[in-house]
């Protein structure tokens, strides 16, 4: 989620960078730098050479940091402000936690009361450490609501998973972004069409585990006059990426349509 990995996290993060270049300068970020590039890399994982050092951090790369910034981060120095490293530590602690449960796709009573009591430590500790370094003293839109909008959001709208804008930035990006830069603006419109018929999912040119009942959340079966797209089994089998219904006119029968993958 944005809100976490380019906002929170984002904002830990570079408090974090401070402090290191207030206690021992660009020496000690180095020392930061070289703890983060000597973690084994195991898939799923993907880190700069120079993480302090880049001009452009994207959301994946926060992503990718806040599995392993704890390791780094860990006994590299002793005290700051009256802030010790073992404070900062364990805020990375509450931090991994507290984003693990914002990912799950449903919650019970108890996991929201203990879901909501991981975001007040959090957001506290937050504060507690990292005030002295932000004129504002830490109040920022998105931590604030975070720590009283989020759980209400959930009881209201259900899981945070469920009001995403990822699937449609990713069809975005593969969709339009990147066959329009490789168009070099010219016959843009045309990359883009033929761009969307080649990554068209068909069985012939997926793997078989594209057509595999148990990982499809569907089973899509050609009308009589369509043959010809007709599978060697009968059926495509999907991944439903939207479900949506809406009226049309004074209509009172509303049209239903899936965005299907």
């Amino acid at each position: 989620m944005h809100h976490i990995d380019l906002g929170l996290f984002k904002y830990q993060f570079e408090f974090t960078q401070e402090i290191l270049k207030d206690v021992g300068g660009l020496d000690l970020l180095k020392v930061f730098d070289d703890r983060l590039r000597q973690i084994s890399r195991f898939p799923g994982l993907k880190l700069a050479s120079k993480v302090g050092h880049l001009k452009v951090v994207i959301a994946a790369d926060y992503h990718h940091i806040m599995k392993v910034a704890l390791f780094a981060v860990d006994n590299i120095f002793e005290e700051w402000n009256q802030i010790t490293c073992d404070e900062l530590c364990n805020l990375y602690v509450k931090f991994r936690k507290m984003y693990i449960m914002s990912r799950k796709e449903s919650y019970t009573e108890n996991e929201l009361k203990v879901f909501e009591d991981a975001i007040i430590n959090w957001c506290a500790d937050f504060k507690k450490i990292f005030s002295t370094l932000s004129v504002m003293e830490c109040s920022f839109p998105k931590l604030h609501s975070w720590r009283y909008y989020a759980v209400t959001a959930i009881c209201k709208y259900g899981a945070l998973n469920g009001l995403l804008t990822e699937t449609y930035e990713t069809l975005y990006k593969y969709y339009v972004k990147n066959p329009y830069r490789s168009s070099n603006r010219k016959k843009v419109m045309k990359r883009i069409v033929n761009a969307v018929k080649r990554k068209e999912l068909t069985p012939s040119d997926r793997k078989l585990i594209y057509r595999k009942e148990w990982f499809s959340d569907v089973a899509v079966t050609s009308a009589e006059d369509q043959e010809q797209y007709s599978s060697a089994e009968g059926s495509w089998y999907r991944k439903v990426l939207l479900i949506f219904k809406f009226f049309q006119g004074s209509s009172k029968e509303p049209y239903e349509l899936a965005l299907v993958r």
